[in-house]
């Protein structure tokens, strides 16, 4: 594991104040309850130039999401540093997407955390009831990532 990584992992998040809250669901408002939950995952994706190419690694985390709605303490952060929110929401509805997301409109959560890696692989992770990172790195590509996801959050509930 490499130094940035580990000082990340030992680090606080700081999740800004002023993020704003959104649901492309006509029938569902914002869910800011996630902001408060005891165990968070952090989806943290910045501004990119293939914007819809971005957006489509989502749904991975979307999946796992769902799958674990059931966990009364946890919730995932979907955050999207973009000044581009009505293309964002429309992207994300052709998706089908209809969770809560958070904007970043003026890069607060980076500013708020510069121990984050530089790479976007660790751009997910689990936070516990500290707000401090207990597991890093995305699963997209790995069924064991995910469940070691899994594996953590049962932990973490069960403390």
């Amino acid at each position: 594991m490499s130094e940035k990584l580990r000082m990340f992992k030992d680090s606080k998040v700081v999740i800004p104040d002023y993020l704003v809250a959104y649901n492309n669901d006509s029938e569902r408002s914002a869910d800011t309850t996630l902001l408060n939950r005891a165990y968070r995952m952090v989806v943290y994706i910045k501004q990119e130039e293939c914007h819809e190419c971005v957006l489509r690694t989502l749904v991975p985390f979307y999946l796992f999401m769902l799958e674990n709605e059931h966990r009364n303490n946890f919730g995932v952060l979907f955050i999207l540093h973009t000044s581009e929110i009505e293309r964002t929401n429309a992207i994300l509805s052709n998706m089908r997407f209809f969770r809560t997301v958070f904007y970043d409109v003026d890069g607060s959560f980076e500013r708020l955390n510069p121990h984050l890696p530089e790479n976007q692989r660790y751009h997910v992770f689990l936070l516990n009831n500290e707000d401090k990172v207990v597991l890093a790195g995305t699963f997209s590509d790995s069924n064991t990532f995910r469940e070691r996801y899994l594996k953590e959050l049962e932990r973490l509930e069960v403390m």
